[in-house]
């Protein structure tokens, strides 16, 4: 069983209401309360078949654009395009210290029209490498532009739609020893704290984006 601690509020961050207010209107959220988690120090588990038990907390993201992925569940623009040069003077042999790349459009394509249901594998595996690398690399803007790069864009924008992708918003997570908090089916988490104590665990999809204003483990 968890400890109690009633200490907690000394760890953490007090952030002021129009800092969220500006950080939800990032996700399109302007119309939303936080809702404090009617627990802390408990185990528990955020998973498609109960979320249900979770609405107050999981709110739909409607991505209409590269970018609002890219911030949403991937690299923004800016920090993959810093990532990039910090690339081109750090470097271990081959291998680049960095999870940004530039992204270049794939030769495996047929042309700008086509329909992912008629690809054939090899092509549809250079689709979603196209479209890792634009979630996670730097896209010069107008490489956006080019036919091919669109038609990756166009359909990364109607996958997201067809999922029905949700974050998940609350003021604080408190984790105490011993207690386990998993998300599952959730791509994006915000929180303006995050307070693991001990070994408490906080479990997720490494493709999981989480935006918090600070993060913090207690030993």
């Amino acid at each position: 069983m968890a400890t109690n601690y009633d200490n907690h509020e000394a760890h953490l961050a007090v952030v002021p209401p129009d800092v969220v207010k500006r950080k939800l209107a990032a996700f399109r959220l302007e119309k939303i309360n936080l809702e404090v988690l009617p627990f802390r120090c408990r185990s528990f588990s955020v998973r498609p078949d109960r979320f249900t038990e979770y609405r107050k907390w999981l709110h739909p993201l409607e991505p209409v654009s590269l970018d609002d992925m890219k911030n949403w569940f991937g690299v923004p623009n800016e920090l993959a395009k810093r990532k990039l040069q910090e690339t081109h003077s750090v470097r271990s042999d081959t291998q680049l210290l960095s999870r940004a790349t530039y992204v270049t459009p794939s030769t495996a394509l047929p042309d700008a029209n086509w329909d992912f249901k008629d690809l054939d594998n090899e092509q549809r595996v250079a689709v979603h490498h196209i479209s890792r690398n634009l979630l996670y690399g730097y896209v010069p803007p107008e490489r956006q532009k080019e036919p091919a790069t669109a038609k990756v864009i166009g359909y990364m924008l109607s996958a997201a739609k067809r999922l029905k992708m949700h974050i998940f918003v609350a003021p604080d997570l408190v984790i105490c020893p011993d207690e386990v908090v998993e998300f599952h089916g959730v791509p994006a988490l915000y929180f303006n704290n995050i307070l693991i104590y001990g070994n408490g665990k906080l479990k997720t999809r490494n493709t999981t984006s989480i935006h918090a204003v600070q993060i913090k483990r207690v030993p």
